[in-house]
């Protein structure tokens, strides 16, 4: 990107997909628009939050995909709001973070521990199920 472009805002955030809403889906949902990134949000258990972030290529693309405004993917409308660039490495940067994914890891190890204890026959507290 030049620097030119740098300056842009050409950040988005769309709210409201459905959760199996793919990269793929977003793209051709934004079909007029030449796209740079996509990044799908997660809660912290690390499934799709409904929500992503939008990276575009230019203002004219900016335009473009807030025409896509409450249009609707599958059975959910989207909204499509302008976001800061700011506002977008910080919400990459906290779904990308590392301690999302040792939350994520320790819940799965707990919930293999609970089947394994089950499988055995043991009793399974309140606690670890």
């Amino acid at each position: 990107m030049d620097s030119e472009n740098s300056k842009e805002n050409v950040f988005l955030t769309l709210n409201g997909l459905v959760w199996s809403a793919t990269e793929d889906d977003i793209k051709i949902f934004l079909h007029d628009c030449r796209i740079s990134e996509v990044v799908i949000t997660t809660i912290e258990s690390g499934k799709p939050s409904g929500n992503a972030l939008v990276h575009l290529e230019n203002k004219a693309d900016v335009q473009k995909a807030r025409a896509h405004n409450r249009e609707y993917l599958r059975e959910r409308f989207v909204i499509i709001e302008q976001i800061e660039e700011s506002q977008f490495i910080n919400e990459t940067e906290k779904d990308q973070n590392p301690t999302n994914k040792t939350k994520i890891e320790a819940v799965i190890q707990k919930q293999l521990k609970t089947v394994e204890k089950k499988n055995k026959g043991g009793e399974v507290s309140q606690e670890e199920s």
